[in-house]
């Protein structure tokens, strides 16, 4: 199970990359569960090393969303700023416009990005 305040409260000005391997082995497990109970799929991730990216389809529609947590070595708040992006297909990486929201609510933000017409408003 993803332990948020242990990680979010974790010195990683300090830490070693296998620190940083071992919360996002914990963060794949528990993206992959908030996706799947919102009827979304997980279909890449995209490991690097101190940020962490994946990519997300509607199972009923082929439409993806990117979802990204910056460098959490230079940004105490990750969790609370994960970012949210659609994606017209697998290969495009400029999307649509951004969508901010906590760890906690990625599931759901992005089974409701997937959901949403392209000229819908998505808050």
């Amino acid at each position: 199970m993803f332990d948020l305040q242990k990680w979010q409260g974790h010195d990683w000005k300090d830490a070693s990359l296998d620190d940083y391997r071992a919360m996002e082995s914990e963060l794949i497990d528990d993206l992959t569960r908030q996706l799947t109970e919102s009827g979304v799929e997980l279909v890449q991730t995209l490991p690097n090393d101190w940020r962490f990216g994946a990519v997300a389809q509607s199972a009923e529609h082929d439409r993806y969303v990117y979802i990204a947590i910056d460098d959490v070595r230079e940004n105490p708040y990750w969790a609370e700023n994960v970012t949210l992006r659609r994606m017209s297909s697998l290969r495009d990486w400029k999307g649509d416009q951004n969508h901010l929201c906590e760890w906690g609510e990625v599931g759901m933000k992005a089974a409701t990005l997937l959901t949403a017409e392209y000229d819908d408003e998505v808050l």
